[in-house]
């Protein structure tokens, strides 16, 4: 039996892989290709998919640097990698594995290790003829402009045609929602696009269908009107009258007061609403349930059982026919809200489709959504899934659990091609993921997608499921309190198909502690709170919250005390950089942070968005305000008082007492004589920044404010000495800002501007702030944003946080797992206005909400390797979240066996936890060296290569050294200028024509970049070229059947050792035949011919001589040769070894 390490990396095995946390996912996908590559695979045949750009450059660096490794390897070693893989270790693999890294350096077509939207950019790029997307479309990667443009058009449109449909539906959800949430729910729809497409995919009429759709799902008609059909009936006249008599005989103050309010039911002047709600008001409570009739004993014997029992049975009968009045109302009501929320969310996105169309972009969920039609719907897809059958065999697919439906459907017809394609072509399917780790929901992602791919990839043949449990990340602590929390148990987390985790960490310590929950003090300001006080004498005493506080102070006091604990096998001292401080979300992020600042531990913030908050950010916007308005009072002050002018309190109190006759600021600025330097100073650099404004692009003003006035300097100046790097990196992002809008080429300074204001306001779309250069700082992130990463130590803060509340207005879909499209959309309201058929699809939103809780929590503590600490603040309201549910599991679990100790206090309440073992002895941080015995490497000794050296280097093709032993000059009609375009259009045309066979596209591509040159030049380089490659003496140079591999234009640079001088060149082409390489020179000398071909190519033997030699280098074993091709009369010399 194959054992499943070897078939999850072997080429003949399609495989599942359900791996666990720190089990080696993106390890074992590496090692995969590797496999591949080493069987035999051409990289460009090979597919790697992930999900964001940096997963995506980690997985082809490491394999780059395993190729670097292997290629360096002795023959154990890659005895024991080949057979880890199951692959024969006889001396061809050996030596194809050493192999390999050359391989993929010198291949034209690399591997693709690319993100879902990466690859679907490809798609339509490649076939756009075949979809409905410009063909020169730009990538929106920032949309809230578009979405802010595209919902004041729908506002316009609303408000132009007043008593239209639209502007109907508008008031129906203001009304409703009011105009905050009115414009988040449409929003919302907006997002849910592609959801929205599928659900309405082949629709003649989309609107009429989801019209239909709801009208099925809350089953009603809508254009009943349940309460005013109650009300007209005779039944509900009899029944109230009935009532009232027994309102009359109770008595009591209640049942008069409720007898008042319901003879307002039979009162026809009145609006239906106003007798309905009389009705609901007697027979239910506030919170919406039904009252209890409660006759007493007295009336119960003053009307007898029979009539008492008719009372009882009165009322519950009058209470259930309110409760079907009323479920039947909610649902009219959803229903309308639903049809209301369609028409104006459809034409909000055909408004913002319609924006993007203008300006030929397409957005992430265009680029899904097109390149799923272009696999399954358009006229050619089988075509184009051949197509790309022939150019993918092999894909692998990371991090699978966070995969949507949309992806999941365009993926899997090029996976059916590629499993149903021809069997004599060897393919494979790799798909790793883990459910337990789906935590990005509000992405759309499913984790139910992993198990229906498992189901779907079982029914093809060579197919396997690998799990993967055991952990080389965390210590045995940590594995077993991942146990503990999410093995059975009643107080267990809700993780499906969880199994019991494993190590192979055993090897280091690790420790787990559950700190005791920050009380909130008690507010002084309440035993006052009777007393009366003067207001303009006496402000209002508010205690702030210091619970967040306290609790950073806390977990400062924890770091400071683990610094220098030995971390890892090697036992290194553990630092700042070695620890991790994971929050569930960023609203306290602030308050943890100013906790690290108090104790001066150097951090990265967890703020999204901070760029534009920093100080220095708003000074930069200050000054660009005030050059755009000069009469900006307030924007000028911000600028002169911060380092970039660093005017003082009285250079203010000067301008602004200055009162002859000038009127705003920057008027008096101009009459402020050099008595003022700094005034002096702002006053000339604001003339003349104020000169270029929007004369140059924003990048360009930048760069000169930046210089002109030293700001980066300044601000280091005047920035404490732990913020002076983080200064630097927020201004350099500033000005990259400015050339990222539209290339830095056109916006005007005030859309620049109003950009920072739009980014600022938009909390998802504003820059973070640029990661700091000093990795040793502890990282404050969100439990998202550290997916993928691991430390020594985390610390899981706030945990005691209630679990979130139901969010109101909002999109629900539900979309089951392996469906073509969703089975319904609708919004939801408020919570008391749910109605039953809306709370089946809450329910179910619930559940799913709740699993991915649980698996944020799984996420977290499984990115701790040796130590994990917990700590929270006691809520005000709630059970105590995770906090409190960790509690739980460890007061169940065997304290002995895992070394659990259980804090209680003086009531016997639990009030912390300690497991796993004791804290070993710190260690220094900084070793001095030992100066008995001091090491020398002996590469230091050598003399380094300085400036000159470089300036001095050997450039065959240029150096005036080599000797030109015949003399060119004046043997051509053409002028130095001609005779360079000449000779580099030539060398463009040969390696053009060496790489293609359209020679139709080539001829254009090439006539366009080179538009400066005349026809006559172009069309004689072109016939010229075309004619060597023609040659069929030449055919052994360019046609591919006669070579292993050629390469164009390569550089080689190398240490001459006889001249200790570097060597620089480049090799026109570089020829790779089965017994030799051959280093071909192109020249293009107009008058040489056939009889002088062989003496001028003598003059060039240096030059190829020295390109020979660094070529030797490179291939010791291979014979190496040399020659000139003259373009001119097509010749062919060899030269001599």
């Amino acid at each position: 039996m194959v054992k499943e390490s070897i078939k999850a990396v072997s080429p003949q095995w399609n495989v599942t892989v359900q791996a666990a946390a720190g089990t080696g996912k993106t390890w074992l996908l590496v090692r995969r290709i590797l496999c591949l590559l080493i069987s035999g695979v051409a990289a460009d045949e090979i597919l790697s998919i992930t999900f964001t750009r940096k997963a995506a450059r980690e997985i082809g660096i490491r394999v780059n640097e395993s190729l670097y490794e292997l290629a360096l390897a002795d023959d154990s070693s890659i005895h024991k990698l080949l057979t880890e893989t199951g692959l024969p270790r006889d001396p061809d693999h050996v030596k194809k594995v050493r192999g390999l890294y050359e391989q993929i350096l010198s291949c034209e077509r690399p591997l693709r290790t690319t993100t879902f939207h990466a690859f679907c950019q490809e798609l339509l790029q490649r076939f756009p003829f075949d979809t409905e997307v410009p063909t020169e479309f730009e990538l929106l990667e920032q949309s809230y402009e578009l979405e802010s443009a595209a919902w004041r058009r729908l506002c316009a449109q609303a408000a132009h045609q007043q008593n239209g449909l639209l502007a109907e539906n508008m008031d129906r959800l203001l009304d409703y929602c009011g105009s905050h949430n009115t414009r988040l729910l449409l929003l919302s729809f907006l997002n849910h696009r592609s959801d929205w497409w599928a659900y309405t995919e082949n629709q003649q009429d989309p609107l009429g269908y989801a019209t239909q759709r709801a009208m099925d799902h809350f089953d009603i008609d809508p254009q009943a009107q349940p309460i005013e059909d109650y009300l007209g009936t005779p039944e509900f006249v009899s029944t109230i009258g009935e009532y009232l008599q027994l309102l009359e005989l109770q008595g009591h103050k209640t049942a008069l007061r409720h007898h008042r309010c319901l003879l307002t039911s039979l009162d026809d002047t009145q609006p239906s609403h106003k007798r309905f709600d009389s009705v609901r008001q007697v027979l239910f409570k506030v919170d919406g349930q039904p009252r209890q009739l409660k006759l007493s004993a007295a009336l119960r014997k003053r009307l007898g059982a029979s009539a008492a029992d008719k009372a009882t049975a009165l009322h519950e009968r009058l209470c259930n026919t309110l409760s079907q009045i009323l479920e039947q109302q909610r649902r009219v009501d959803n229903l309308h809200l639903n049809l209301a929320w369609f028409r104006c969310g459809t034409v909000l996105l055909d408004e913002f489709q319609s924006l993007k169309r203008t300006q030929a972009m397409l957005d992430f969920a265009d680029l899904e959504w097109q390149a799923y039609r272009l696999l399954n719907r358009s006229g050619n897809a089988n075509w184009i899934q051949y197509k790309l059958d022939q150019a993918i065999g092999h894909v692998l697919v990371d991090e699978f659990q966070d995969t949507n439906p949309t992806q999941w459907q365009l993926l899997r017809p090029l996976l059916e091609e590629i499993l149903s394609g021809n069997p004599e072509r060897e393919r494979s399917i790799f798909l790793v993921g883990d459910a337990k780790q789906s935590i990005y929901g509000f992405r759309r992602a499913d984790p139910g997608l992993m198990a229906e791919a498992t189901q779907w990839l079982s029914q093809w043949p060579n197919t396997a499921l690998v799990q993967q449990y055991h952990s080389w990340r965390s210590s045995k602590t940590i594995i077993d309190f991942v146990n503990i929390l999410f093995g059975d148990g009643p107080n267990q987390q809700p993780l499906d198909d969880f199994s019991p985790h494993e190590t192979h960490r055993d090897d280091l310590w690790g420790r787990v502690e559950l700190l005791p929950l920050v009380i909130a003090a008690e507010d002084p300001a309440t035993h006052n709170s009777t007393e009366f006080r003067n207001p303009l004498t006496h402000p209002r005493i508010v205690t702030e919250d210091q619970r967040y506080q306290r609790e950073a102070d806390l977990i400062a006091d924890k770091i400071m005390g683990l610094r220098g604990l030995p971390a890892g096998a090697e036992n290194k001292p553990l630092d700042f950089g070695d620890i991790i401080i994971l929050l569930r979300d960023r609203g306290h992020a602030k308050a943890y942070e100013q906790g690290l600042r108090r104790a001066g531990i150097p951090y990265t913030g967890a703020g999204r968005g901070t760029l534009l908050e920093s100080l220095e950010a708003q000074d930069i916007t200050h000054l660009l305000r005030s050059l755009i308005a000069p009469f900006d009072d307030l924007a000028l002050a911000g600028a002169l008082r911060s380092p970039i002018f660093d005017c003082s309190d009285d250079d203010m109190m000067v301008l602004a007492l200055k009162k002859d006759g000038a009127g705003y600021w920057r008027q008096r600025l101009a009459t402020i004589s050099a008595q003022h330097p700094r005034l002096y100073r702002a006053h000339c650099l604001l003339q003349r920044w104020q000169s270029l404004t929007d004369k140059i692009p924003v990048h360009d003003l930048l760069d000169r404010i930046y210089t002109e006035s030293n700001i980066v300097d300044r601000y280091q100046a005047a920035a404490p000495e732990h913020l002076s790097q983080r200064v630097e990196s927020n201004l350099t992002r500033l000005l990259e800002l400015a050339l990222d809008m539209d290339g830095g080429r056109y916006p005007s300074l005030r859309r620049f501007v109003n950009h920072l204001a739009g980014l600022q306001q938009n909390a998802l779309a504003a820059p973070d702030e640029p990661p700091a250069r000093d990795p040793n700082r502890v990282r404050i992130m969100t439990i998202h944003a550290a997916k993928g990463l691991e430390a020594a130590v985390v610390f899981l803060a706030d945990s005691a946080r209630p679990k979130p509340p139901e969010q109101a207005y909002r999109t629900l879909v539900d979309w089951p797992s392996g469906s073509p499209r969703p089975t319904s959309i609708h919004m939801v309201g408020r919570k008391d206005d749910l109605d039953q058929a809306t709370e089946i699809t809450v329910s179910k939103a619930l559940q799913r909400q709740q699993r991915e809780q649980a698996n944020l929590l799984y996420v977290a503590v499984t990115r701790a390797q040796q130590v994990l600490i917990i700590s929270g603040c006691a809520p005000k309201r709630g059970d105590g979240g995770w906090f409190n549910q960790m509690g739980r599991c460890l007061m169940d679990a065997p304290a002995e066996d895992l070394s659990l100790e259980i804090d209680i206090n003086t009531d016997g309440e639990w009030v912390g936890a300690k497991m796993g073992d004791p804290l070993p002895q710190q260690q220094p941080l900084f070793q001095e060296p030992d100066p008995a015995q001091p090491t020398m490497d002996p590469r230091l000794t050598q003399r380094l290569i300085t400036h000159d050296d470089y300036n001095n280097e050997i450039n065959p093709s240029t150096d005036n050294t080599i000797p030109q032993q015949v003399d060119l000059t004046g043997m051509t009609d053409t002028s130095d200028s001609s005779a360079t375009d000449r000779g580099e259009l030539i060398h463009a045309c040969l390696e053009g024509l060496s790489k293609t066979e359209d020679r139709k596209g080539l001829h254009q591509l090439l006539r366009q970049r080179w538009g400066t040159v005349s026809e006559t030049l172009f069309q004689s380089c072109w016939e010229e070229a075309s004619a060597v490659v023609n040659d069929p003496k030449l055919a052994r140079l360019f046609d591919r059947r006669h070579f292993d591999q050629a390469l164009n234009e390569v550089p080689i640079l190398y240490q001459n050792l006889k001249s200790n001088r570097p060597v620089y060149g480049l090799i026109d082409r570089l020829i790779h035949f089965p017994e030799y390489i051959l280093v071909l020179d192109y020249k293009t000398h107009a008058v040489v011919t056939a009889q002088t071909a062989a003496h001028h190519a003598s003059t060039h033997a240096k030059q190829l001589g020295l390109y020979t030699q660094g070529v030797q280098r490179l291939w010791p074993d291979t014979p190496i040769k040399a020659a000139v091709l003259f373009t001119a009369c097509r010749q062919f010399v060899q030269l001599e070894a």
